[in-house]
C-alpha cells in the first residue's frame, strides 16, 4: 500500500489518477496525449501516445531505469506473463498469453487434440447434478489437479472473454457443498 501511495502521488502531478475499481491502473491525459501506466507489484507498463508524454511520466517517476519499450512501428513484451504486442502501423495492442501456456494442463488431463465446437456448459453441468454418483467429493489430488488447471484458466480468462464465460457458466451452475466431478471437467474442458 505504501508503494501504491508513493506512486499514485507521483504521478498525480502530471494529470494521472488511479481508477476506482483496480487502483493499480492509471489513467489521464498528459501533454495532451493518453497515458496509461500500470502497475504490479514493483513491475509498471507504461503506454502513451507519445514519447514526449512518455517521458512527462518517466521523469514524474524518477526513476532512472531503462524499461522496455513498444513504441510506434511495433514491438513486443512481456509483462507479468502476458504478451504485449503494438501494431506496426496502428495503436493497437493486442495481449494474450505464451500458446504453450495450458500445454502442462493438457497433459494432465490426457488432452490430445482440441474441438472448434463450443462445449454446452450448461448441459454438461445439469447431467452431473442430476446423477448422484457424478456429485462425489473428488479426492483431495484429483481437486488439486482441478485447482491448477482452473488457475490457469481464470490467469487466462484476462484476455479471452470466450473462456470468462465457460468459467462463469461453471461457477454459477454448481450446487453449494459440491464440486464437479473430474469426468465433468475433462468432457468440458476437451
Amino acid at each position: 500500500m505504501h508503494w501504491l501511495n508513493l506512486l499514485s502521488d507521483s504521478i498525480r502531478g502530471v494529470g494521472l489518477t488511479a481508477d476506482e475499481v483496480e487502483p493499480c491502473i492509471y489513467q489521464g491525459v498528459v501533454n495532451g496525449e493518453l497515458a496509461l501506466p500500470v502497475a504490479y507489484v514493483d513491475d509498471l507498463l507504461l503506454c502513451c501516445q507519445s514519447e514526449k508524454a512518455e517521458k512527462i511520466v518517466e521523469k514524474a517517476l524518477e526513476r532512472d531505469r531503462n524499461y522496455p519499450s513498444c513504441t510506434h512501428g511495433g514491438g513486443r513484451l512481456i509483462f507479468i506473463g502476458r504478451h504485449v504486442h503494438r501494431g506496426l502501423d496502428d495503436d493497437s495492442l493486442t495481449i494474450g498469453v505464451d500458446p504453450k501456456f495450458l500445454d502442462t494442463t493438457f497433459t494432465e488431463f490426457n488432452i490430445t487434440k482440441g474441438s472448434a465446437s463450443v462445449p454446452d456448459v450448461a448441459g454438461i453441468l445439469d447431467k452431473a447434478m442430476g446423477d448422484k454418483n457424478q456429485l462425489q467429493e473428488p479426492s483431495p489430488s484429483a481437486y488439486s489437479r482441478f485447482r491448477r488447471a482452473f488457475g490457469k484458466l481464470l490467469w487466462m480468462a484476462q484476455s479471452r472473454h470466450d473462456l470468462k464465460l465457460y468459467l462463469s457458466l461453471i461457477g454459477s451452475q454448481t450446487k453449494p457443498g459440491y464440486r464437479i466431478c473430474n469426468s465433468c471437467i475433462a468432457e468440458i474442458f476437451v
